[in-house]
């Protein structure tokens, strides 16, 4: 244990005792750094407090006003989750003072959440993330049960190591990366490369028994692990900063070689499924000339203007706006009157002679349900949706100002999208949608000029926290974007996947159709993404107060003064112990 997490700790023993002294009290731990043992200036203090019965609010304030702390946040406690927290500052305020970030708990929740991660492989990550806390962090008070929480936890069942790897184990088709490299699409790669590593480190650390985890503090935690391709943490770093064609190779072998590694290490695993999803094959190499993207095009449009319930149906994407390429698919919208039935969309596909690749059932929490065939060796995307939805969502976004991003891509597919049929409905829906509302430019910018303290970019990269880095930057960068598309009155052109974060395709041909932006938008965002860290921070730096400035020079109404506070904040590094507080 170092020097910085022995003082952390000596402070803690003096600032939590009134904790130590209630008999309500049953363990007092510190996880996080701290707790590892290799704490640095910039270390919070992660407590954990174990309590027999709820706590009062009296009760847990009794630390705080022991050593007249600064407090920024306090959550009473919450009988559904379980759970109470706070924020607090000692030995200064939040600019200069050390954190404690303090979570309340039950005994009887530690028995439970054990229960479920160890007996019954529950795999959630917060769970896991929990139970190796409570594995790895210091001990201050109530020694004999947190001792025993931790041999429990020192075994890491193999049916939790099946459970993370097949979560995780779920890669797109391997053809997307060469699609991005040979496109150049810097942003987007990044994005998808970032989202790879995100799925191979859980399921290494499955097959290494360790709990899966927050990225911070990963290259300590998994530098040395036995299961692993050879040479990991520099083929990451490489995957992350090399031009774009050599880490779409080296992402590609990396993924090949987890695949192998979990074949071997958990035989018992069935991976063919997932190997299938990886290893399909790329759409066949149809060039936009040829004519055979438009011959699918009236095949399919006639087939669906046959039917009566449809009303429309609008090819969007980069076939209508004018520069595809031979990984291209098309993209329709169809509009229904009522959404269809799986029965009813399947043999609408069977009647074109389609080869279904995957068919998503109607769910009422998204606007569009989607089929993905093939036809003539052309890939079809098709969204189906009802005339009724999408009222519902010009609603929300022109008139509600909703600022929801996942409803915006539809929106800005109607708007630039070609109608094969149903002309004069989707037209009528484009010229509502060329009016961008000011409500929702403000509404977006309010929400989306966020970025974080920069400080916290010096932190991570003194520790050489490069993956929890790079993912911050790559969200810094994701703001800006949205906030210049809402300063351009653009729907935000983001294709969300799943639970990720929404990336922009085609970004060259998104910054480019912007107005009001900073100098070289484009290339400077692939320096962000590309550079040495230092340099790579510096640039990112520059776009953010550029961002700044522009929203005050065509947005002067909107009070930008906050976020650029918390923007430009400091915090102060510890490297020695405050001799108040420790005399």
């Amino acid at each position: 244990m170092n020097d910085a997490s022995m003082w952390r700790l000596t402070l803690a023993q003096k600032v939590l005792a009134p904790y130590v002294a209630n008999p309500k009290v049953r363990v007092v731990e510190i996880a996080g750094s701290v707790g590892y043992g290799f704490a640095d200036r910039y270390s919070d203090l992660d407590v954990l407090v174990f309590w027999d019965a709820p706590p009062s609010d009296e009760e847990r304030m009794v630390a705080i006003k022991n050593v007249q702390a600064v407090v920024v946040s306090f959550h009473p406690y919450d009988d559904q989750t379980q759970q109470g927290t706070e924020v607090y500052f000692v030995a200064g305020d939040p600019a200069t003072g050390i954190m404690f970030d303090v979570s309340h708990q039950l005994v009887a929740g530690v028995e439970q959440l054990l229960a479920e991660v160890l007996d019954q492989g529950d795999s959630i990550f917060k769970k896991q993330r929990a139970v190796g806390g409570i594995q790895h962090a210091a001990v201050l008070h109530g020694a004999e049960l947190a001792a025993q929480w931790q041999a429990r936890a020192t075994v890491y069942p193999n049916a939790l190591a099946r459970a993370t790897v097949q979560q995780f184990l779920t890669f797109g088709p391997h053809w997307t990366l060469e699609m991005l490299a040979e496109r150049g699409e810097v942003l987007f790669l990044r994005d998808i490369c970032w989202e790879a590593i995100y799925k191979i480190l859980p399921v290494l650390m499955g097959l290494n028994g360790i709990y899966y985890h927050s990225f911070k503090y990963l290259h300590r935690h998994l530098a040395n692990i036995p299961i692993a391709p050879p040479d990991l943490w520099p083929r990451l770093l490489q995957v992350l900063r090399a031009d774009v064609h050599t880490s779409s190779d080296l992402l590609r072998a990396l993924i090949a070689e987890t695949f192998l590694l979990v074949e071997t290490h958990l035989p018992e695993l069935d991976t063919t499924e997932a190997r299938q999803r990886w290893e399909q094959p790329a759409p066949a190499n149809i060039t936009a000339v040829d004519g055979t993207r438009q011959a699918v095009l009236r095949q399919a449009t006639s087939l669906y203007a046959a039917n009566s319930a449809i009303q429309a149906v609008i090819l969007t994407g980069s076939v209508a706006q004018g520069y595809p390429d031979r990984f291209s698919d098309l993209d329709l919208i169809v509009v229904w009157t009522e959404l269809p039935s799986v029965e009813i969309r399947h043999g609408l596909l069977r009647q074109a002679g389609t080869k279904v690749q995957q068919l998503d059932l109607p769910n009422p929490e998204e606007p569009a349900s989607v089929d993905y065939c093939d036809v003539d060796e052309i890939r079809l995307d098709i969204r189906h949706v009802t005339v009724t939805e999408i009222e519902g969502l010009l609603h929300d976004v022109l008139e509600k100002a909703d600022t929801a991003l996942p409803k915006q891509p539809l929106l800005a597919g109607l708007q630039h999208g070609r109608a094969l049929y149903g002309t004069a409905l989707a037209q009528q829906w484009q010229v509502r949608l060329n009016s961008y509302p000011p409500a929702l430019v403000h509404a977006m910018v309010r929400e989306h000029l966020d970025f974080g303290p920069h400080w916290r970019w010096e932190g991570l990269a003194e520790r050489d926290d490069v993956l929890f880095l790079y993912a911050w930057m790559l969200g810094e960068l994701r703001n800006i974007v949205t906030v210049l598309a809402a300063l351009n009155h653009i729907y935000h052109p983001a294709q969300m996947w799943a639970n990720w974060f929404p990336k922009v395709k085609w970004f060259d041909h998104f910054a480019a159709s912007l107005r009001i932006t900073p100098t070289d938008f484009a290339a400077r965002c692939k320096q962000v993404l590309a550079m040495e860290t230092p340099v790579a921070r510096a640039v990112l730096y520059a776009l953010i107060e550029e961002t700044f400035t522009l929203v005050e020079m065509h947005m002067p109404e909107i009070d930008t003064a906050a976020a650029k506070v918390e923007f430009r904040h400091r915090r102060k590094g510890w490297d020695q112990a405050p001799d108040n507080l420790l005399s």
